[in-house]
């Protein structure tokens, strides 16, 4: 196994990136009692419960995300996470405070700075783009063909103008 890994890290220039991201599955609860968490850009995925108690951090986080049903108790502690941030669960933010860092290992997503803890981002907008239609699709293709023709024909001609030496 170790030869394996020592081939993998050689064949990628030693540029190798492993990740366990932090999962709380529903009905589990994790709590920190004012400790310190870092995550070293894992994500932190919160289906159960997760309380920090007072004075409690977590740094590191790459994404945060609560699940439906899930609760995270950062009364009086602190989150500092980097990319995105995704509350479907129950936050008790009183005196907590979740922060978008940037770092050399963990890059930032998204304005840097305070993020609201009770609310969830606003939801992305999805755009519809516009199709061509046969119609136009059809003409598009035919003037590229008439494009590449005249070029090679072009070409051709090109070529029976050189002087011959």
């Amino acid at each position: 196994m170790s030869r394996v890994l020592v081939a993998l890290i050689i064949a990628s220039g030693g540029n190798t990136v492993v990740r366990a991201d932090v999962n709380i599955p529903a009905g589990a609860q994790i709590h920190l009692a004012g400790g310190s968490a870092q995550l070293a850009c894992t994500d932190l995925l919160i289906q159960g419960a997760a309380v920090q108690g007072a004075g409690g951090s977590a740094t590191g986080v790459r994404n945060l995300t609560l699940a439906a049903g899930s609760s995270l108790d950062m009364a009086g502690s602190s989150i500092q996470l980097a990319q995105q941030y995704t509350n479907n669960g129950t936050v008790n933010g009183a005196g907590g405070s979740l922060t978008r860092v940037d770092s050399a290992s963990c890059p930032a997503i998204g304005k840097l700075g305070a993020i609201s803890i009770s609310e969830a981002p606003p939801a992305e907008t999805v755009a519809a783009v516009p199709t061509l239609g046969s119609v136009s699709f059809g003409l598009l293709m035919l003037g590229l063909g008439l494009i590449g023709g005249l070029r090679a024909a072009r070409q051709g001609s090109s070529r029976e103008r050189r002087p011959l030496r």
